[in-house]
């Protein structure tokens, strides 16, 4: 599968417009205004639906605290409020940068930065990350925000893809100002399902769901980037997430 797509901006308007014409525009404007609403719905209902478990659990850990009980019982439900408080802190991390804004932050992120975050969100799950030694990126030379992002964006759909847990390795390199990120998914038959795929391909959000919604919110990135992505099969137990990032980025 490939997604790359030219940049679309709004058209700028040339003067002297007629009567009707900023009418059309703000229809226009309005139209738009009604998608971001109901993606950034949709995308905070995910993030909920992701947090709730880590945060439910350290508040059943407290309330049994509260309860009292021996040492063991009481060592155990220790173990798992600092467990769930972990996976919590670890996905608030991810999430704020793969959806968000890190502050005014214009600096390259180090690969150990995003390496830290996309272990954080995977803490917990029967998926593990080996991350390679890449051409032209260490451990402190920097991927862009944006580059960032992409990545930890690949990561979650590699995990989603491995539903019985399983490796993925992490490759990034860089040349001539591009950024090529290359993941590769091994478990027994990784896949991603076709709604999420759908989502990856749609050009409207009527089929967009809060389970499929970072899906299209990946796809719209990857546009604004004017990156080049392939996602494809390259074997029974084997996926490969390829991304490639222009320098603009």
């Amino acid at each position: 599968m490939l997604m790359q797509s030219p940049h679309t901006g709004f058209p700028i308007l040339p003067a002297p417009l007629s009567a009707a014409e900023p009418v059309l525009v703000a229809s226009a404007r309005a139209a738009d205004s009604a998608i971001d609403l109901h993606i950034s719905q949709l995308l905070c209902a995910r993030l909920c639906h992701d947090l709730i478990g880590p945060a439910a659990a350290i508040s059943a850990g407290g309330e049994l605290m509260l309860d009292g009980g021996d040492g063991a019982e009481a060592g155990d439900v220790r173990d798992l409020i600092v467990e769930s408080g972990r996976q919590l802190a670890g996905r608030l991390t991810f999430f704020r940068l793969a959806f968000g804004t890190v502050g005014a932050r214009t600096q390259a992120l180090s690969r150990r930065e995003v390496q830290d975050m996309a272990g954080g969100f995977l803490l917990g799950s029967r998926v593990h990350l080996d991350w390679q030694a890449g051409d032209g990126v260490d451990g402190e030379q920097g991927l862009s925000a944006d580059a960032a992002r992409v990545l930890l964006c690949l990561i979650m759909l590699g995990a989603e893809a491995l539903v019985r847990g399983g490796d993925i390795g992490v490759a990034i390199s860089g040349q001539a100002g591009q950024t090529t990120l290359l993941l590769t998914v091994s478990g027994p038959a990784p896949r991603l399902s076709d709604d999420v795929v759908a989502a990856l391909r749609a050009t409207e959000t009527q089929a967009v769901t809060s389970r499929t919604v970072h899906a299209f919110y990946f796809s719209r990135l990857v546009e604004r980037l004017r990156a080049c992505v392939t996602i494809e099969h390259t074997g029974a137990d084997s996926l490969a997430l390829t991304a490639r990032i222009p320098p603009s980025a």
